[in-house]
């Protein structure tokens, strides 16, 4: 017995010593010397300010604290960009790997990291010594090293380079969209596909929704040009709509990656200022995706969120500007199916008519100590894919077919790193906004203010296409030739939007034009809800102040439901109980998704019901932003049959008796509820990186959350009947006024560690929970 007593407290002081040892000690003032000099110091939230003479200075110290801090969040991004995960975890992992390695776009980060001039090759270099210097101050690495008996190899100059080329694969959401929509027409006819699908303007919720206004593009260049219906030689035919093709299909989940941001002129404000406003929506994941921090210059500042393993603030505040980025819905990919065949061991595809030789190339893949060499095939259009990363299951599914992909990424494009920290430095807004035109492969839309201006830039080059747009949104024959990349927008043609008459600029998903554009550039883009909401919202304030943006920030309206939930009931029975006890709750609804709201939940179930009543679609498109344009369009315009409605029982109006079976179900469901409220219900899910199914899930994090995937106050949410989980949503906030002498708020949604043992691994978590922003200095500010 006394042995054991004595094992006790051995075992306590050795965890003790163990999480001493592993998270790093913030004091007071921590002094960096050497080719640069820069002094790093924390707050109470374990933000920290960086000071130094020059931008080097405090960029390394950038590198310094992000290893610091975020070890294990750079292992793991410079591994999974670079497709050596399975290296260090094994077999879980090496389909990522090789579907990774296969995508081809490390040799674009090669060739980059050869060609890219000496300043941006000083910044990279500067920030990567930084992190270096940063790892060798570490008594003992993250407790996720010892886990797995990894070590954390010199971070290069390529980790970075790589790690922003996969951001931007990852980004590309028309890569998701046109799986989708292919699977779709794998079993309707191309008029049905388009109006499911939104292909075209006038198949979409509020085709009128778009970045830049037909007024704003007649102001910028020659783009603007009236509409004309590209001319199509099939002729549709209304009976042919209700042929199903028997065809097998396999899920597609275009789960959209987003954001949200508008800058409002200050000629809408109460102090006359412009104010800025972005929340970045990407995958809510312990540690979060973002790193706050403040550094302060001689001449200068740059505060706001970083992206560890990148030297850039992408979502910030300068002395003389502030700026905010979302991604920005363009079509920068293609997939196209190709014909091969093999002659004599080697590979050839199909093009108008000439079978062309495929470039071969390979990968080695460690899989823990067994490696592996693949040889890969190109075609005139990109890497044949065998396989592509399904976002939302987070599985890799194998492709039915041999597709290359065409896209943006595989430019050798690196000037976002140096165009936006001369922006951040600059005094020039119309000039630094000019800057970001060079920038081919970051599909990102990016709002700015001054004191006295506000503007936008689409960071990434639209392309021009041949053949018929309606064919741009699906996998296109490349044998043929009829769909093909003419050339990107000169930066003459590039729009650039300062100052707007109607005093705002929203960049939230949406469209960056409306049809009436040249080269049918919005063809088959959709528009998003929240985009939408922002702008009802900021056409009814007049006076706005920092809190009106907090709070639209923070909104949890669902402006859909809202806008069509009269419509949907004229297809109610008033004399059937269950459909009147559901007009009565919805009817009282404010259509918030609060924590309390028992409305909400009654609406997600019925929407659960109805959904599945639409046949022959994949599970995870029935639940995303495109579906949503189509789903209540649909309600508008609403139709008794349908080839995609539920259809077993031979009735003549099968929509309508899908719609009020749903309702039936809804109310049958939700009557059987104890706890009836929206939280009960709503869970927002944040689980670790690379440990999530390990350790009884001690390093992931579960709150109940508010909202929904299409409010401002955005949760993309996995519904299911029972416990729904939010997946995705604000990483981040930021509010920036820029008033002489006023705050920028920012927030993120975890804590600024990536250290599991550290206190600022989830300390920030419920203040983002609730709402609360923090200022950004040597002592950080609470906002509620």
């Amino acid at each position: 017995m006394r042995i054991r007593f004595l094992l006790i407290p051995c075992l306590m002081m050795s965890i003790l010593t163990y999480i001493f040892e592993s998270v790093p000690q913030q004091k007071e003032e921590v002094v960096l010397t050497g080719k640069y000099n820069a002094v790093v110091v924390y707050d109470v939230h374990g933000i920290p300010t960086i000071s130094g003479d020059t931008y080097l200075d405090v960029m390394y110290g950038l590198g310094y604290v992000h290893a610091q801090d975020r070890l294990w969040q750079l292992h793991y991004r410079r591994m999974l960009s670079q497709g050596k995960m399975a290296s260090i975890l094994g077999d879980d992992w090496f389909e990522m790997d090789k579907y990774l390695r296969n995508a081809g776009y490390l040799e674009s980060a090669r060739n980059i990291v050869k060609k890219m001039d000496s300043r941006t090759r000083e910044l990279l270099q500067t920030y990567a010594d930084g992190i270096n210097y940063g790892v060798s101050k570490l008594s003992k690495l993250p407790i996720e090293f010892d886990l797995i008996d990894a070590d954390f190899p010199t971070w290069t100059i390529l980790d970075t380079v790589a790690f922003i080329k996969y951001f931007n694969l990852l980004t590309s959401n028309e890569l998701y969209s046109e799986l989708m929509k292919q699977q779709v027409s794998a079993v309707f006819s191309k008029n049905i596909t388009a109006v499911l699908t939104g292909i075209g303007h006038l198949r979409q919720y509020h085709p009128e929704q778009s970045i830049i206004s037909d007024l704003e593009l007649k102001s910028v260049g020659d783009l603007y040009q009236e509409y004309q219906e590209y001319p199509s030689e099939e002729q549709y035919n209304r009976e042919d709509d209700f042929i199903v093709k028997d065809a097998e299909i396999f899920e597609v989940n275009p789960e959209m990656g987003g954001s949200n941001s508008w800058v409002v002129s200050g000629k809408l404000t109460d102090t006359g200022y412009p104010i800025l406003a972005n929340d970045p929506h990407l995958e809510n994941l312990m540690p979060s995706q973002w790193y706050l921090v403040n550094l302060v210059m001689k001449d200068n500042y740059i505060k706001g969120g970083s992206m560890p393993g990148s030297p850039t603030i992408p979502v910030g505040r300068s002395k003389k500007f502030s700026w905010g980025s979302t991604i920005l819905y363009f079509d920068n990919v293609d997939l196209y199916e190709e014909k091969l065949k093999r002659v004599d061991g080697k590979l050839y595809y199909l093009f108008k008519d000439e079978w062309l030789p495929c470039t071969e190339f390979q990968e080695e893949i460690d899989n823990l100590g067994v490696k592996q060499t693949f040889t890969y095939y190109r075609t005139q259009h990109g890497p044949i894919m065998e396989q592509f990363y399904d976002r939302k299951s987070h599985q890799i599914v194998r492709f039915q077919g041999n597709f290359s992909l065409k896209a943006t990424v595989y430019d050798d494009d690196y000037c976002f790193y140096m165009t936006l920290l001369d922006f951040q430095l600059g005094d020039d807004f119309k000039k630094g906004l000019e800057g970001f035109k060079c920038v081919t492969t970051l599909n990102q839309g990016m709002v700015f203010a001054s004191e006295k201006d506000i503007g936008f830039v689409p960071v990434g080059k639209q392309i021009i296409r041949t053949g018929n747009p309606d064919s741009w949104g699906i996998p296109k024959q490349g044998w043929t030739g009829e769909v093909e990349w003419v050339r990107f927008l000169t930066p003459e043609e590039h729009p650039i939007i300062i100052n707007p008459e109607k005093g705002y600029i929203i960049s939230s998903n949406q469209r960056l034009f409306t049809r009436n554009v040249k080269y049918y550039l919005s063809h088959g883009v959709f528009s998003g809800p929240r985009p939408h909401r922002i702008d009802v919202v900021l056409r009814s304030q007049k006076n706005i102040s920092v809190k009106d943006t907090m709070d639209l920030q923070n909104d949890l309206v669902d402006q859909y439901p809202k806008e069509t939930i009269q419509v949907l009931f004229q297809y109610l029975d008033w004399n059937n109980t269950k459909h009147k006890q559901f007009m009565n709750i919805i009817g009282n609804w404010d259509f918030k998704y609060t924590l309390e709201s028992t409305e909400a939940t009654l609406f997600a179930i019925f929407e659960l019901y109805y959904i599945d009543t639409f046949m022959y679609l994949t599970q995870g498109w029935k639940k995303g932003y495109d579906f949503d344009s189509f789903f209540f369009k649909n309600i508008l315009g609403f139709s008794y049959n349908e080839p995609w409605c539920n259809n077993t029982k031979k009735s003549a109006t099968p929509c309508l008796d899908n719609l009020r079976n749903s309702v039936d179900k809804a109310i049958d469901y939700y009557g059987k509820l104890t706890d009836k409220t929206w939280q009960n219900h709503h869970t927002q899910y944040f689980p670790h990186t690379a440990f999530e199914n390990e350790f009884d899930g001690e390093f992931n994090r579960q709150i109940p959350h508010v909202g929904f995937r299409r409010c401002v106050q955005n949760s993309k949410t996995e519904l299911v009947l029972g416990s729904s989980l939010g997946v995705g949503g604000p990483n981040m906030r930021a509010v920036i006024s820029m008033k002489p002498g006023d705050q920028a708020y920012f927030m993120i949604d975890t804590g600024q560690s990536g250290n599991p043992l550290s206190e600022h691994y989830d300390d920030l978590m419920q203040k983002w929970n609730k709402d609360e922003y923090v200022t950004l200095g040597t002592s950080s500010v609470d906002i509620e």
